[in-house]
């Protein structure tokens, strides 16, 4: 199991923020749950990263290539994945990941976020969304939340939802039993189970040369391609990238 941590790569002025951050990484590590996170080695991303590798965790960073060196990347992690954009990096995190929590953070942490939670909304996945609410930090945010949903632009239920503690030790523990009741009715739901392997099947214009086909059903996404791209006789290249003649 493995839980991506959207936080920030400034360490805040609170020092509670990046106590809370060692303490995750560190707890993560000990539970046996793997991290993704932004590969950075600054602010809390490498509180964060640092903890979780001095307890023995496996710790996966992800990190765009035109921003590795501004956040310094992190290269004493178990592996560094370099991605070309900030779009594929939530992808892969998705992929990767069986999870989210959110710890403070800024602009960045947010949009990650809402990223998730607009996919879900969408019926895209049903991966938990846990928020380490660390010196009340995300309390303004969901009073917003509550506020939208009295305005009928937000869902009650999908705010219900979210996993929301102060504690980190209970914030995990929550998120894992959250995970065993998803993958509990997956199994027991054909639907559900197809759409868990397939996960999302969206197509992603990459290098202007490129769709990359995220998911860990690579099989059905190869399927469905050959439905669009038939016509148009073009190769379907594993894993998953198709070279389009574009100008």
């Amino acid at each position: 199991m493995k839980f991506c941590v959207f936080l920030g790569s400034s360490s805040g002025c609170d020092v509670q923020y990046a106590a809370a951050a060692r303490k995750l990484g560190n707890h993560l590590a000990l539970s046996g749950i793997g991290l993704v996170y932004g590969g950075a080695s600054i602010g809390l991303m490498g509180e964060l990263a640092q903890s979780c590798t001095d307890a023995g965790g496996e710790v996966i960073g992800i990190i765009p290539e035109r921003i590795a060196e501004i956040e310094m990347k992190a290269e004493f992690i178990s592996e560094l994945i370099y991605v070309d954009s900030l779009a594929e990096r939530e992808e892969l995190m998705f992929q990767y990941s069986n999870g989210f929590i959110a710890i403070p953070g800024g602009v960045g942490t947010l949009e990650e976020i809402f990223t998730v939670s607009t996919w879900n909304a969408l019926k895209y996945h049903d991966k938990p969304l846990g928020m380490l609410n660390t010196n009340r930090y995300y309390d303004g945010l969901l009073d917003f939340l509550k506020f939208q949903s009295e305005q009928g632009f937000v869902s009650q239920n999908w705010i219900d939802s979210l996993i929301v503690d102060e504690r980190v030790t209970r914030l995990v523990e929550r998120m894992v039993r959250a995970c065993s009741s998803d993958d509990q009715d997956a199994e027991s739901n054909p639907r559900r189970r197809a759409a868990s392997s397939a996960q999302i099947w969206w197509f992603r214009h990459v290098h202007s040369k490129t769709f990359v086909v995220p998911g860990a059903g690579l099989e059905p996404a190869r399927k469905s391609l050959r439905g669009i791209l038939s016509p148009l006789r073009l190769p379907i290249s594993p894993p998953g990238q198709v070279d389009l003649p574009l100008q």
